[in-house]
């Protein structure tokens, strides 16, 4: 999509257009609009490449038999 295209997009979305309509509008894929507005849109979020991504939290489902052993194992500090 051109450049002037671009910016006539993102003031449309901005003002409340639908990405559909402005695909229709624009004879383009659903997917170019939402391209041109990524950062526009509420999910988006900005993030470095080189950042590590988040630890998410583990809960591990253990028979009984290996938890009491673990518990067992474990000594007060």
């Amino acid at each position: 999509m051109a450049a002037s295209k671009t910016d006539h997009v993102r003031t449309a979305y901005l003002e409340g257009r639908s990405i559909a309509a402005l695909a229709r509008n624009h004879g383009v894929s659903c997917g170019t609009i939402r391209t041109a507005v990524a950062d526009l849109l509420p999910d988006h979020t900005a993030s470095e490449e080189d950042a590590p991504a988040p630890e998410l939290p583990v809960t591990l489902d253990m028979p009984g038999r290996v938890v009491d052993f673990l518990r067992c194992s474990q000594r007060p500090p």
